[in-house]
C-alpha cells in the first residue's frame, strides 16, 4: 500500500512540474531570462579584470543566443508555410546586420583586449533585441498576450536601428584644419543646398563629393558605407564613427582599399 502511495505522489508531483512548466507564457519566460540577464551584468560590473569582463560578457551574449535558438525552434514548427518564409528571410538579413555590426564595434577599438568584450556586448545587444521580436511572434502565433515595455522598445531600436535612425546619429556638419574651409554635412536633404532628388538624406563634402541615401551599399550602426557607380567604374565610400567627437570619411575604388582618409571634427 505504502509503494502504490509513493507511486502515485511521484506522478503527482510529475503531472505537477508538466503542468507547471506548459503554463509558463512566453511572457513568464522572457522575463525569467532577463532575471538571468541581471546577474550577468552584474558580474561584468563587478569584474576586477579585462579577461574576467571578456568571458562574463561572453556568457552573457550565449544566454540570449540560446533563447534565440529556442525561440526559432518552436517558430519553425509552429508557424504557417507562408510565415514561416516571411519570418526566415528577416531572419537571414537580421544575421547578416548582426555580423556586420559586431565587426563594426571591433574596429572602433582597433583590436586589444576588449575587443572580445566590444563584440561580446554588441552580439548581446542585438540578439536581445532580435529575441523580443521573435517572441512577439510566437505569443501572438499562440494568441496570447505579449508587452514589450516602452524602455525595451527604446533599446531594441537603440541596438538594431533603421538607416534613417543611423542617418540621424551622423546628421550635422563638421570641419577638417588640414584642410582649409574644408566641410562634411550629413543633412535631411529637403534642409540641404545640395539635396539629391528623390532623397531622404543627403551627405556632401566641399566642393569634392555628393552622395545620398539612394547610394548606400550596406551600414551598421557605427558606419554607412555607399556605392557610386560612373563610367564603368565603381567608387566606395564609408562614413564612420571613432570614440570622441570626430568621424572619418574614407574612399577608394573598392571596400578593401578605401585608403583616402578624412577625419573630422
Amino acid at each position: 500500500m505504502k509503494k502504490i502511495t509513493m507511486l502515485l505522489s511521484v506522478a503527482f508531483i510529475l503531472l505537477f512540474n508538466i503542468s507547471d512548466a506548459k503554463a509558463e507564457t512566453i511572457q513568464d519566460e522572457i522575463a525569467r531570462i532577463e532575471g538571468k540577464a541581471y546577474e550577468y551584468e552584474g558580474d561584468i560590473s563587478n569584474a576586477e579584470t579585462q579577461m574576467e569582463m571578456n568571458l562574463y560578457s561572453g556568457d552573457l551574449y550565449q544566454l540570449w543566443d540560446d533563447e534565440l535558438n529556442s525561440l526559432w525552434k518552436r517558430l519553425s514548427k509552429e508557424l504557417n508555410p507562408e510565415m514561416k518564409k516571411k519570418v526566415l528571410n528577416q531572419q537571414r538579413a537580421w544575421i547578416k546586420r548582426k555580423d556586420e555590426n559586431v565587426i563594426s564595434a571591433g574596429k572602433m577599438v582597433d583590436g586589444g583586449s576588449m575587443q572580445p568584450l566590444v563584440h561580446n556586448s554588441r552580439a548581446a545587444e542585438m540578439t536581445k533585441a532580435r529575441v523580443y521580436v521573435l517572441a512577439k511572434y510566437l505569443a501572438n502565433n499562440r494568441n496570447e498576450i505579449f508587452i514589450i515595455p516602452n524602455e525595451v522598445k527604446a533599446s531594441i531600436n537603440g541596438a538594431d536601428p533603421s538607416l534613417n535612425d543611423v542617418f540621424k546619429s551622423f546628421e550635422g556638419q563638421w570641419k577638417i584644419d588640414e584642410k582649409p574651409n574644408t566641410y562634411i554635412g550629413i543633412e535631411r536633404t529637403d534642409m540641404c543646398l545640395y539635396g539629391v532628388e528623390g532623397s531622404d538624406w543627403t551627405l556632401w563634402v566641399t566642393d569634392e563629393v555628393v552622395l545620398s541615401d539612394k547610394d548606400v551599399y550596406s551600414y551598421t550602426r557605427d558606419n554607412i558605407i555607399f556605392k557610386v557607380s560612373r563610367n564603368g567604374k565603381n567608387s566606395f565610400y564609408k562614413l564612420s564613427f571613432t570614440y570622441g567627437d570626430t568621424i572619418i570619411f574614407a574612399s577608394g575604388s573598392s571596400l578593401d582599399k578605401m585608403d583616402n582618409i578624412i577625419t573630422f571634427y
